[in-house]
């Protein structure tokens, strides 16, 4: 293995395989020194492998139609249809994270937010979610009363169960 500077490297067992994966993958790799690797991820932890990725945003929405499609998944009672999960007001990390790698445990398909009120897709949400928020799909809609009413209409007919409806 040859490092940044042409300067070979120790071969470690996990790294080299996680290396042979990435390349599968078509994922350009590169051997740091872990100050370089320390400065990549602000100094938090990173045992030793960093992957730099692309910024996560938000699915923006309109209505529930623009993420189900309504011929196929018309729920006509509580054992068909999608599961979706709303939250408003739910704008810390920790909390967020938490409830995204619940909903990837329980099935859900997918989270839908209010666009004003929403925590950011951040990496302390991702290290929370323990790797949920880059699987569930995740959306933001900016007009929640539109979008509930909307959703329970015919022929969409979602049951909407909620904590605290106003």
């Amino acid at each position: 293995n040859i490092g940044e500077k042409g300067l070979e490297t120790k071969s470690n067992e996990k790294i080299d395989e996680i290396v042979k994966i990435a390349n599968h993958f078509g994922v350009k790799t590169k051997y740091l020194t872990k100050g370089k690797l320390g400065d990549l991820t602000g100094s938090r932890p990173h045992q030793n492998v960093v992957l730099k990725a692309s910024r996560l945003e938000y699915l923006n929405i309109k209505k529930i139609s623009d993420i189900v499609d309504l011929q196929d998944e018309t729920p006509k009672d509580s054992e068909s249809g999608k599961f979706y999960l709303f939250l408003d007001g739910v704008t810390d990390p920790q909390n967020f994270g938490s409830i995204l790698r619940s909903a990837m445990f329980f099935g859900i398909d997918g989270v839908i937010v209010n666009k004003k009120n929403a925590c950011g897709l951040t990496s302390a949400v991702s290290k929370v979610s323990s790797g949920a928020l880059e699987f569930l799909p995740i959306y933001s809609v900016k007009f929640v009363k539109n979008f509930m009413e909307e959703a329970e209409k015919a022929p969409n007919n979602f049951k909407i169960i909620s904590t605290n409806i106003s």
